[in-house]
């Protein structure tokens, strides 16, 4: 005799109870870009009006400046390594990396479209 076990996993990324691509499906959320993942979850690059990114004495800093709610997180890929930012209630988010030395290439993995390049000597 043997026991069998199902988990089943489903994404449900608006927590609705019902998984993401029978939401689409069935027309209850929108997938305009048609990637399966419904339109309320993924962010809104658009309202990202400024993404800096600065380095000195090592320091390395990425700001955004947005229209984006407080407490959306952002995470900020610095050439794999990667940190969340929180949205504060003013629209801004900010990480930090200390001891940086050399080129970097820093992108908000959400919106990809948004990438900077600096150096940290």
């Amino acid at each position: 005799e043997q026991d069998v076990y199902f988990v089943r996993i489903t994404p449900d990324c608006n927590a609705n109870g019902i998984h993401d691509g029978d939401d689409i499906a069935s027309g209850h959320s929108s997938d305009v870009n048609a990637n399966g993942i419904p339109d309320e979850c993924e962010t809104d690059c658009a309202a990202i009006s400024k993404f800096r990114a600065t380095c000195r004495t090592g320091v390395l800093r990425a700001k955004v400046r947005s229209t984006l709610a407080e407490g959306t997180i952002l995470h900020v890929d610095n050439n794999g390594d990667v940190q969340p930012m929180t949205i504060a209630t003013d629209g801004r988010g900010k990480v930090k990396w200390t001891g940086q030395t050399g080129p970097h290439t820093l992108t908000l993995t959400e919106c990809p479209e948004h990438t900077r390049d600096v150096a940290c000597n």
